[in-house]
């Protein structure tokens, strides 16, 4: 979702990459993206010898299971909720900012990006 000004700066929680928050998760709600029209969202954490974590988003789009296979990484240790993600060797990381969570069986993501400091995408 394209919005003008810029990103709003939100709180987040005192997160580490726990081990129950590895694992398997579904998307219940979330904003339009233009990368993620499917349904049946599901994402994929495993943890990494280099303490990065694989990202496996999987939705069914038209009929077809779609793939998408990425990298996670803390940006900033006095941050470790402000995550950055990245599908691609060529695109820079994208926020991914844990609000809340349970570890088990919610959590509330947030991702927005500055453009040219006259609009975000949340």
């Amino acid at each position: 979702m394209i919005s003008p000004q810029n990103c709003h700066y939100l709180l987040t929680l005192i997160f580490t990459v726990h081990s129950k928050y590895l694992g398997k998760w579904y998307e219940i709600e979330k904003l339009p993206a233009s990368f993620e029209k499917g349904k049946c969202i599901e994402a994929n954490y495993v943890l990494r010898p280099d303490n990065t974590v694989q990202v496996v988003n999987v939705q069914t789009y038209k009929g077809k299971i779609r793939k998408a296979e990425g990298t996670a990484i803390t940006q900033d240790p006095r941050e470790p909720a402000k995550l950055g993600v990245s599908f691609s060797y060529f695109t820079p990381y994208a926020p991914y900012w844990v609000l809340s969570t349970d570890y088990n069986s919610i959590a509330l993501v947030y991702s927005c990006t500055d453009v040219l400091r006259l609009f975000h995408v949340d």
